[in-house]
């Protein structure tokens, strides 16, 4: 998502390592590592992070400008699978859930 939003804009970063796991990102940006990208998901976490101290390092927060991308989010299941009645009504009640904010506009 945010290569595509630099390739939009232009920009480049020189980006010196890639984990798939973010709150060691924050961690080591705690520990004074430059700077890392965050989804807006994980911010409990920083906020969490920053409240416990340990480091004595704040981490300061920056959206970034004009970022519209969404963070897709897919429920994947076999098609043909018979699954037990709890399954399909939590299937359901996700589906029922998820179209509710689908309804609502994209930032």
């Amino acid at each position: 998502m945010l290569e595509r939003h630099l390739q939009r804009r232009g920009p480049t970063i020189n980006c010196i390592n890639e984990l798939t796991q973010p709150d060691i990102h924050y961690r080591l940006c705690a520990e004074d590592y430059p700077a890392s990208f965050c989804l807006t998901m994980y911010l409990p976490g920083v906020y969490q992070l920053n409240q416990l101290g340990g480091s004595g390092s704040r981490l300061h927060v920056f959206p970034i400008k004009d970022f519209k991308q969404v963070n897709p989010l897919s429920l994947i299941y076999h098609k043909d699978k018979i699954f037990p009645s709890y399954t399909q009504d939590f299937m359901k009640l996700l589906r029922e859930i998820c179209d509710r904010y689908a309804a609502f506009p994209q930032p």
